[in-house]
């Protein structure tokens, strides 16, 4: 994956090999959000703020949330107020006027209106803040991503799909893929043949997770591959 701008390409390669609703476009929605404010289109930048908003506000709270503000605290405040209303979080953005009124009074203790965040969605998900910005991203990719349309050298891949063309199972095809350059493409071939040639699979993870081209999503994928065949990450 690389930017162009404000939007991320996504390979075929990696569309094909990682194609779930947190996979290969999702890192990339979550890339193009890496980039600065400034830098992004007035239609990516409500799910800009929100990112930060629930990243900040899940792993600690308000009080972190404010702590990590610049001296512009004011202009983001509502940027972010503006954002979860745009996205219709109308319960998370009157939480975050009143903790800011709060901070703005010199408030520090925020717990009463983190528990109030916390149970957003219990009764009606569309209030609940990360699950709104995963569907958001996942129904506006097109705002974030670019799709590479496969190449030439992207046919096996393709073909692969055949059940026809594999009369192994595919297993030799997959050995042959295993020496993909995309560690995306690569960790596929170990999730599939775990089952029936487990060393294998596990030096191909191996392999995935110390290329310094796998993205650190890769890598927690890889650990979660670990994990189902029973091997504590540490041990490898």
């Amino acid at each position: 994956m690389h930017k162009t701008g404000s939007r991320v390409v996504v390979p075929f390669c990696d569309q094909w090999a990682d194609p779930g609703p947190d996979g290969a476009c999702h890192d990339a929605c979550l890339e193009a959000l890496s980039t600065a404010l400034e830098q992004l289109d007035p239609s990516q930048r409500p799910a800009w703020w929100l990112l930060r908003y629930v990243g900040a506000v899940d792993a600690g709270g308000h009080a972190p949330f404010f702590g990590d503000l610049s001296a512009d605290a004011s202009a983001q405040i509502a940027g972010t107020i503006e954002a979860l209303f745009l996205l219709g979080l109308d319960h998370a953005a009157d939480i975050l006027a009143r903790a800011h009124s709060r901070w703005a009074a010199g408030g520090t203790a925020f717990s009463d209106l983190d528990d109030e965040y916390n149970i957003l969605g219990l009764a009606d998900p569309a209030d609940h803040p990360p699950s709104v910005l995963d569907t958001y991203l996942r129904e506006n990719i097109e705002l974030f991503v670019d799709l590479a349309s496969p190449g030439p050298d992207d046919q096996q891949l393709i073909e692969i799909g055949n059940p026809l063309l594999h009369r192994d199972g595919g297993r030799a095809a997959w050995f042959t893929l295993a020496l993909h350059e995309s560690p995306r493409v690569r960790l596929k071939c170990a999730r599939n043949l775990l089952g029936t040639d487990r060393e294998d699979a596990l030096r191909i993870a191996r392999g995935v997770r110390d290329d310094p081209r796998a993205s650190e999503a890769v890598r927690e994928r890889v650990q979660t591959l670990f994990r189902s065949a029973g091997i504590a990450p540490d041990d490898c």
